[in-house]
């Protein structure tokens, strides 16, 4: 086994004399063992919770009116439009799920994996293609799309949230319904996933398993339905009753009448959650957006003079989308394949490295910090800007296709090392940060056999899976929880080099010149005044800048960032950079990005040049 203990992977091993120092006899030592069988599914349980409140978050700030349109036919547009997303890629699922089951043949019997896809193929015939369909039937039919207009008012919104409240549970069955063969299929292919052996004890399980949480929210649907009806019967007898909409929770929103209480899930609201909040609780959405307005104005006539004392309370600049940089959306298909193709040994040589450090640095916090450098690195060896590549779509796609042939490269070179392990090397020295280290060589011929076969390797991943080569806590991650770590750390390998793809594409560029524009960094004296800088951006007032001077050593400064080339038009890119005292008395910089790629024009731009050689 390659660690013997979390102790030895966090560092904790050395303290005292190796694992029989220190913790080894405390009561924490103690507590820890008989937490660690249920350490790896608490964080699971934490983990899903703060994506899925992350999504519910992004989800809600796409929804919010202003973002929204209300205009049927624009809805039923991108209805349709989905619909033909969800017809045509739900096929290219039916196709890797149907590839990843031919390469696996369970129990070395020949011709296992091919049955599995053909029970695959005939169920998704079966289930979700006629699913799909109606789905797609019943979802761009114009009768179904609700006039968001009317849902502005009070008296509308809170009858139409009677309605979803009830709805929210019907949806969510129908979600665990379509999980009903979905999940079997994926656990039939993997059946490790959930500790079994067989593709049959696999999709059975994972059948029962779903069926049974259905069971479950069916049961509660009941109940609430009838306390929703009994609320709604309370509201309209009593119409005048007292109304209050408030945020329960990060996921819902409740409403009041009087002492009887409204829930709605945040993903069956029609807006967003504070838009929702604001019809229920001041009438209509107009009259807080009034109120909104009114607040601007108030700001704009707090004008002052002095740029770096005055300090407004203002969260963040409005600046008109004219004055923001509109890419080009260019790119040359040919060109990032071509280039893509060239880099992609340098690619191999950064996972060949990454495999390594993964293998010898047993620390799993420096596991995370290591996937995600690595993920960053290949995103800057995506030849985005040798491609001159400004689709950021594009470059998020091409960037998660080369960081996946990459990354499978470097699973390849850590099975090949896995494969060809040796003895475990016992370390007793005092001062050293792990107590033991599996040492190993590769074999590229090997890992070359890996990499152009990889039903091999799917093969041989679910033999490591099954008894693990690791322990947290006295723990050892198999299965299931071994997978979620390998896609964790797939997920952010392929998520940071997306987004390194995905900044580098949105960089200015000129289309008249065909080049990438070229940045140049001025630190200056700190903004203060937001709005003042707003009314220079607006106007192209050079004088606002012109005023703002080098900050002192240790002091609150601009991070400016200028982005021009020969005649073409010049961007500009503004971050606070705020000086804050910590517990401990060390000095830290608080970054707030104020405006990114506004246009400027070349007075602005001397000026800053100016400071600049000065």
């Amino acid at each position: 086994m390659r660690i013997n203990s979390y102790y030895d992977k966090i560092g904790l091993g050395s303290i005292g004399v190796g694992l029989d120092g220190l913790f080894i006899h405390s009561d924490l030592t103690s507590w820890m063992d008989k937490l660690s069988p249920y350490f790896i599914f608490i964080v699971l349980k934490i983990t899903f919770i703060i994506i899925g409140i992350y999504l519910l978050k992004l989800y809600n700030k796409s929804n919010a009116i202003e973002n929204k349109s209300l205009d049927t036919n624009v809805r039923l547009e991108k209805r349709l439009l989905l619909a033909r997303q969800v017809g045509q890629y739900h096929w290219y699922l039916l196709i890797l799920l149907c590839f990843l089951a031919i390469s696996i043949n369970f129990g070395n019997e020949e011709g296992s994996g091919l049955a599995i896809a053909i029970l695959i193929f005939i169920l998704w015939l079966l289930v979700i293609w006629p699913i799909i369909y109606f789905w797609k039937k019943n979802y761009t039919d114009p009768s179904n799309i609700v006039d968001l207009n009317n849902l502005t008012k009070k008296n509308v919104l809170i009858n139409f949230l009677f309605i979803e409240a009830n709805k929210q549970y019907k949806k969510t069955i129908k979600i665990f319904l379509l999980l009903c063969v979905i999940g079997p299929i994926v656990c039939a292919i993997f059946p490790s996933f959930i500790g079994e052996k067989e593709p049959g004890a696999g999709f059975t399980s994972c059948l029962f398993f779903i069926l049974f949480f259905t069971f479950i929210i069916w049961i509660t649907s009941l109940f609430a339905k009838r306390k929703n009806k009994k609320i709604k019967n309370y509201y309209l007898s009593n119409p005048h009753c007292k109304i209050w909409a408030s945020e329960g929770d990060e996921n819902s929103l409740h409403i009041k009448f009087d002492e009887k209480e409204l829930e709605i899930g945040k993903l069956f609201l029609p807006f967003s959650l504070e838009d929702c909040i604001q019809i229920i609780n001041y009438d209509n959405y107009e009259k807080t957006q009034h109120s909104k307005v009114e607040q601007i104005e108030d700001v704009a006539r707090l004008k002052e003079d002095d740029v770096n004392n005055q300090v407004l309370d203002i969260s963040s600049i409005s600046i008109d989308e004219s004055l923001k940089y509109q890419s080009a959306k260019t790119y040359s298909i040919y060109q990032i394949i071509l280039f893509s193709i060239l880099l992609l040994p340098f690619g191999f040589a950064f996972s060949f490295l990454y495999a390594y450090l993964m293998w010898y640095i047993p620390f799993p916090y420096f596991n995370i910090i290591i996937a995600a450098v690595f993920g960053a690195i290949l995103g800057f060896i995506l030849p985005v800007k040798l491609s001159k590549c400004t689709n950021s779509k594009v470059a998020i796609f091409s960037a998660v296709i080369f960081a996946f042939v990459c990354h499978y490269f470097g699973w390849v070179t850590w099975m090949d090392l896995f494969i060809n392990k040796g003895d475990v090397i016992e370390i007793n020295h005092p001062k050293s940060p792990i107590s033991s280290i599996v040492p190993s060589t590769s074999n590229l011929d090997q890992i070359f056999y890996l990499f152009t076969n990889p039903s091999i390797f799917l093969y041989n991943l679910p033999i490591i899976a099954k008894d693990g080569y690791f322990s947290i806590f006295s723990f050892v991650p198999k299965g299931f929880s071994l997978y979620l770590i390998w896609f964790i750390e797939m997920a952010t390998v392929l998520f940071f080099s997306a987004f390194t793809s995905y900044e580098r594409s949105n960089e200015p560029f000129s289309v008249v010149k065909n080049k990438w524009l070229k940045s140049i960094n001025i630190k200056l004296s700190y903004i203060g005044n937001l709005d003042l800088l707003n009314q220079a951006l607006q106007n192209g007032d050079k004088s606002f800048f012109d005023n703002l001077i080098s900050p002192e050593v240790n002091d609150s400064y601009s991070e400016i960032e200028i982005w021009h080339i020969d005649e073409e038009q010049a961007y500009i890119t503004i971050k606070n950079k705020e000086k804050q005292i910590d517990e401990k008395g060390k000095t830290k910089f608080e970054e707030k990005e104020l405006v990114k790629y506004i246009k400027i024009n070349h007075e602005i731009l001397e000026i800053f040049l100016n400071k600049l050689t000065s």
